[in-house]
């Protein structure tokens, strides 16, 4: 190919942008090996009196465009490249961004071990961008008046720290009247820490609390401090971090947020929480680290309200739990007082303010054994169990609670009420499950739930069922909705639509429990059992139904499986007497006529 020589000090496009030398011919040699069109700049017309300083202005002219030739292909890829950050300060803006963003796993990232050979798939870090000097500005703007922090603080410790406990209290409240007092900044992972009990304590708030206590709508308040601890997490690395503070506040976020559908899906987020927890070794128990007691009792409650989580959000997923027994030898808490520590001594059960969480986690731990599939038992080194050895399974269980926990209630205390009830209806809800209500318990199933929605009138107690209320009147109402839709059985079906519509007007109204998948699985239910039902309109439910009879009585087990008996609440005794002698029945009756007899 014929090829002419280019006047010197020029080199082709294509050698400028890689930077080597070129030959001045065109095509250059280069290009002609590439097979690329080889194309020079155009010839820059010379000054009329060139000198020496000119010339040395246009070779600098020369390179710098040349450079921004590179520079220029190269900003498509940092384009891209940013195209999958959070755009934070736009976020900071309409306080609409979601923070807890996380990228798909990738098949080479890291994993916890957790000791079973099977890993826990890390996900990326939680990464805000640059502008962390206006998050941090945000987050001091969002944090409440004092007066409004103490108000928050004490519905804390009277209504979420009884139930939900994750940390030492006396030690977080110096950390609490010092940002009162002295109006003082904390670090990051107390700032989240403090925004998780504001969102927690509006969270077990009703809409009418908040509006006489603070003064402010309760859906607002739930976005605005959800969103405070959203940026404070934002602001660190949660795929590396060992600060369990921050594990804490984490943990009762992602509790929290399971009761609140316009906040990320739990499960996105569950498993940076339980790697925080395998990385921080919680899943060893304290007594084999030689740590203090204070140490060893919060790692203890830290880590089994992260196993009531995973089992929960399985159970709300219909999946089965990340975690699995034998990758770890965390024992239950010990009944101990929390002022008394970090040189604490065992209490009595009945008094502890620990009763309601440790009858919880026993709960949770006899659950995962129960509910899950053959497979998730065979991973756990669980027992496989046939429906019957199911029914005595949790037969065995509760009266194990009653011989070590119930029995020695003395007198009616509410926290003790509260416990003895919630953990007694989930076992009846269990062993409804496990038997496949039909007919002959579908008596049974009306009456639980009338059991479940009394609770709500129960004045001094009724401030603990925020965490678990919902948990027993979905399951109760899946199970009754469930049995409406079969067709032919009419008996007792005006008496269960009553009730189950009486449960259902008492969420339906709650905006955060909206585009929940478990609502959406009881509404979907509640349409084919009006479909059943044959109309298409709401069963109309009196406000003044009556769900507690006024007197109380033991009533015959024949009795009860026939449908004759409502639910109560005690006026007086003890609650191993409501316990003993209404959960009696309900165990005794859903083993007759069903082959089980002899078993239960």
């Amino acid at each position: 190919m014929l090829r002419r020589t280019i006047a010197s000090g020029r080199s082709c496009l294509e050698c400028s942008r890689r930077k080597i030398k070129c030959d001045r011919s065109l095509p250059c040699s280069y290009c002609v090996k590439i097979k690329a069109a080889c194309v020079y700049p155009p010839k820059r017309r010379q000054s009329r009196s060139p000198d020496s300083g000119s010339v040395s202005v246009t070779s600098r002219l020369d390179n710098i465009e040349d450079t921004l030739r590179v520079l220029s292909e190269d900003l498509g890829q940092i384009r891209n490249s940013l195209r999958h950050l959070v755009s934070f300060s736009a976020s900071d803006a309409t306080g609409d961004g979601e923070f807890l963003q996380t990228r798909p796993s990738l098949p080479h990232g890291k994993c916890v071990d957790t000791g079973l050979g099977s890993e826990i798939e890390a996900e990326p870090p939680i990464r805000a961008n640059s502008a962390l000097d206006s998050a941090k500005e945000t987050i001091e703007r969002q944090h409440p008046s004092p007066v409004t922090i103490s108000i928050l603080w004490h519905w804390y410790l009277d209504t979420v720290d009884p139930v939900l406990k994750t940390f030492h209290t006396p030690s977080v409240q110096k950390d609490i009247l010092r940002v009162i007092t002295e109006d003082t900044t904390v670090d990051v992972a107390k700032q989240c820490l403090l925004f998780a009990i504001y969102y927690s304590s509006v969270t077990s708030m009703s809409s009418t609390t908040c509006l006489d206590k603070l003064n402010e709508d309760r859906s607002t308040l739930l976005e605005r401090y959800r969103n405070g601890v959203e940026r404070a997490l934002a602001r660190v690395d949660l795929s590396s971090s060992l600060d369990i503070t921050l594990l804490q506040a984490f943990t009762i976020y992602l509790t929290c947020l399971r009761l609140d559908s316009r906040g990320p899906t739990v499960k996105t987020h569950l498993s940076t929480a339980i790697n925080m927890a395998y990385r921080m070794n919680l899943h060893r128990d304290g007594t084999t680290q030689r740590l203090s007691v204070l140490e060893t009792e919060t790692r203890r409650h830290l880590w089994w309200q992260l196993v009531t989580l995973d089992t929960r959000t399985a159970e709300d997923h219909n999946t089965t739990p990340y975690i699995l027994k034998p990758s770890f030898t965390t024992q239950f808490p010990c009944i101990i007082v929390d002022a008394g520590l970090p040189s604490p001594s065992i209490s009595n059960a009945t008094t502890s303010c620990t009763f309601f969480q440790l009858l919880h986690y026993e709960l949770i731990s006899f659950t995962r054994r129960i509910i899950f599939s053959d497979t998730f038992n065979q991973a756990n080194d669980y027992h496989i169990l046939s429906p019957i050895h199911k029914h005595k399974a949790i037969n065995d269980f509760r009266q194990s609670l009653e011989t070590r926990y119930f029995s020695h209630c003395g007198s009616i205390n509410p926290l003790e009420f509260i416990t003895a009830a919630t953990v007694q209806l989930f076992l009846v809800e269990m062993k409804l499950a496990v038997c496949k209500p039909g007919q002959n318990f579908r008596p049974i199933c009306v009456e639980v739930l009338q059991r479940a929605l009394a609770l709500r009138e129960h004045e001094q107690g009724q401030k603990w069922l925020w965490l678990v209320q919902r948990d027993i009147e979905w399951g109760m109402m899946e199970l009754l909705l469930d049995d409406l839709c079969a067709e032919g059985v009419n008996e007792g079906r005006e008496e269960a639509w009553r009730v189950v519509e009486q449960a259902y007007g008492n969420w339906e109204g709650d905006e955060t429990e909206q585009e929940t998948g478990k609502w959406a699985v009881i509404k979907a239910s509640r349409t084919r059992a009006l479909t059943v039902r044959g109309c298409a309109s709401e069963v109309v439910v009196s406000k003044g139904l009556e769900l507690v009879p006024d007197s109380y009585g033991p009533v015959p087990v024949e009795e009860l499986a026939e449908g004759t008996v409502t639910g109560e609440l005690p006026g007086d005794g003890t609650v191993c007497e409501w316990s003993m002698e209404a959960f009696e029945q309900y165990f005794l009756a859903l083993g007759a006529g069903d082959g089980m007899s002899n078993v239960l």
